[in-house]
């Protein structure tokens, strides 16, 4: 798929993809716009460094695995397999923040693609935390980039 689309939208995913893989992803979508095109990208973001949580990712890797493999599930999925589905789904809060990029992390991989850096919108995403009864809202740092391929 090279030269295809007009526009490409990533909205809000990045935290779900392992930081090593975002550069590859970059430059897959890159090819994939027209020249001229745009990429568009919406992201929650950290501010600095956050302090490693991977213990709580460990333990609960390692009890979903436990759960798994003795409940009576007959998976067709090799251990190695399981371990990598349980790597991305369900972590801690506090581990799903880790994976949050950088505004500079997110500029790097689209400068890195060979895309041209068009507009950056610095903005907060509401994000409700259902606690109690109640709806306190956070407010999330997010940005929305775009991004041009050259002619």
């Amino acid at each position: 798929m090279e030269d295809e689309f007009d526009v490409v939208l990533i909205n809000y995913t990045l935290n779900y993809i392992l930081p090593a893989a975002r550069p590859a992803l970059f430059k897959r979508l890159a090819h994939a716009l027209k020249p001229g095109g745009t990429l568009i990208c919406a992201a929650i973001t950290r501010v600095g460094a956050v302090a490693a949580d991977t213990k709580s990712k460990e333990v609960w890797i390692e009890n979903a695995f436990k759960k798994i493999k003795t409940a009576s599930f007959d998976l067709p999925l090799s251990d190695d397999d399981l371990l990598k589905l349980l790597h991305f789904g369900g972590e801690s809060r506090v581990y799903r923040r880790q994976l949050r990029p950088t505004l500079d992390e997110i500029k790097n991989c689209i400068t890195g693609a060979g895309l041209q850096l068009a507009e950056e919108t610095k903005t907060s995403r509401e994000r409700d935390m259902k606690a109690d009864g109640m709806r306190p809202v956070e407010l999330e740092p997010s940005v929305i980039l775009s991004a041009q391929r050259p002619l």
